[in-house]
């Protein structure tokens, strides 16, 4: 998906995901449908991370059209989305130890060709 980033391209794809924020989105957030169909998730997190959108309106957005019991799925998911930015916010070291440890994994397939033939 193309991303534009302005305000009318938000909402727009917003508008666009909000029939699927109910009980689609329950059954089918957790399938990866490849690279060129991404229909089943929100493609939202560019816009909220630049705070293009706010997570209030995707949930208020939800809200009006599934309901509360409907929109469970999502509703947890956008809260999700901000604990663990969050956390993730208070342990700046996290991605610094898993890029040592893919580079430790790598150096382990080169000394390793048991190791690289199971991997392969």
């Amino acid at each position: 998906m193309h991303l534009t980033p302005t305000r009318a391209a938000a909402l727009s794809r917003l508008e666009a995901f909000v029939p699927k924020m109910g009980e689609a989105y329950a059954r089918t957030r957790n399938y990866d449908l490849g690279p060129s169909d991404r229909s089943n998730v929100s493609a939202l997190s560019p816009w909220l991370s630049a705070r293009v959108l706010a997570e209030e309106e995707m949930l208020e957005a939800a809200l009006a059209r599934h309901g509360p019991e409907a929109a469970q799925a999502f509703i947890r998911e956008v809260f999700w989305r901000g604990y663990f930015k969050g956390w993730l916010e208070h342990q700046p070291d996290v991605w610094a130890r898993y890029l040592a440890g893919v580079a430790d994994g790598i150096g382990a397939l080169g000394r390793d060709a048991g190791l690289a033939a199971r991997y392969e």
